[in-house]
């Protein structure tokens, strides 16, 4: 028997620089069948040991740049700029996006109550609007994949790297214009909803209190270890990751999505 009680996905939202927003939605409750829960763990071990490896470059590059930004017109700190804005992708509406799966009936999106719900509304309608250049993305990855693999198959053994990348970039695509897609029909359906939560911002400031953390109300910004803490206290699994992700892009390239 179906349950009459919607599939809900809660989405966290937390304030960042430019007076934008990081949505970070929560696992999708599973169905109590072993299928969907193994799909889940799955999802998460594969996601954990890519994260794993890609935090092990990310964390000595980033040190590498806290010594060159001492001296950001030094030849260190525009080679920093540089590359990171050659590799760093303005993928924040991604990484929502494809976080909303299919099985999704309704949406809550959960913020402190002090946070611009005028403001998050409007953010998160530039990355509906935006959405078509997930489709565009798809085509063109998809466009290349047989020839990455054609090329990591027969010529160059280093080619494989760009074949498992191109391998995550359809399936990101595909992911996301399929979020897309959900949210839009939820929107139109009256099955999203935006939460205050007086427990989001007490235990935010909790945090801030008892670790010594730093919350910038000028540019709307968390500290890392409060961020962290956030996310044990919440069981939100990757939240720091995210918010460190998107807030680095919105420092990186002016707040633009």
């Amino acid at each position: 028997m179906a349950s009459s009680v919607p599939r809900t996905l809660r989405v966290v939202v937390l304030p960042t620089l430019h007076n934008k927003s990081v949505f970070h939605p929560r696992f999708l409750t599973p169905m109590p069948n072993k299928f969907e829960k193994a799909a889940i763990i799955g999802a998460y071990v594969l996601r954990k040991w890519r994260y794993a490896v890609s935090d092990i470059f990310a964390y000595h590059w980033h040190a590498f740049g806290s010594t060159a930004l001492q001296q950001p017109h030094g030849l260190a700190g525009r080679v920093y700029r540089w590359a990171s804005l050659a590799t760093t992708r303005r993928a924040s509406g991604e990484y929502l996006l494809k976080m909303i799966p299919l099985q999704t009936e309704k949406i809550e999106f959960v913020y402190p109550p002090s946070s611009d719900v005028g403001a998050i509304k409007q953010h998160l309608n530039s990355h509906m609007q935006a959405s078509d250049k997930h489709l565009v993305s798809l085509f063109l990855w998809s466009l290349v994949f047989p020839l990455d693999f054609y090329i990591a198959k027969f010529f160059v053994v280093a080619a494989n790297l760009l074949f498992v990348y191109n391998s995550f970039r359809v399936v990101s695509s595909f992911r996301a214009v399929m979020g897309a897609r959900v949210l839009k029909r939820l929107v139109e359906e009256g099955s999203v909803e935006f939460v205050p939560s007086r427990d989001v911002e007490n235990d935010v400031l909790e945090i801030v209190n008892r670790s010594g953390g730093v919350v910038d109300t000028v540019a709307g910004d968390l500290s890392d270890d409060v961020v962290e803490e956030c996310e044990r206290k919440w069981r939100c699994v990757e939240l720091a990751r995210t918010y460190r992700r998107a807030r680095f892009q919105y420092w990186l390239h002016g707040g633009k999505d």
